[in-house]
């Protein structure tokens, strides 16, 4: 595909899909949510609601186990104490990470598995 026929066909597929129909939709983002909800990040402001969600499952039907966000609300001081130490590891880890591939000059799908590779060693 052309760069100008990729533009064609992502336009088409926005323009005559619904957001639930297409390939990717997730009636929850779970990981997502996970991610976010392990990252520490502290919004200054309730975000956004999420758009309305055609038929969503419960969250109890999506899994057996309690998501991360559930098991997070239940921590003690001592496990979010833990827990921030090691964000804190794997923020340095990171900065180190992005360094190393700067300085290699290293872009796009390169500096990808080369920023996986430095924070998994």
């Amino acid at each position: 595909m052309q760069p100008m026929d990729r533009r064609d066909h992502w336009n088409r597929v926005y323009q005559t899909k619904s957001p639930d129909s297409v390939s990717w939709y997730q009636p929850r983002p779970d990981v997502s949510l996970e991610l976010i909800a392990a990252s520490g990040i502290a919004f200054a402001q309730t975000p956004a609601p999420a758009p309305a969600r055609t038929q969503a499952p419960p969250l109890a039907a999506t899994s057996s186990q309690p998501s991360a966000a559930a098991r997070v609300e239940s921590w003690t001081k001592k496990q979010w104490d833990a827990a921030r130490k090691e964000w804190a590891k794997d923020k340095s880890k990171w900065a180190d990470c992005r360094k190393q591939s700067k300085a290699q000059k290293l872009s796009g799908r390169k500096s990808w598995s080369f920023l996986y590779q430095c924070m998994t060693s």
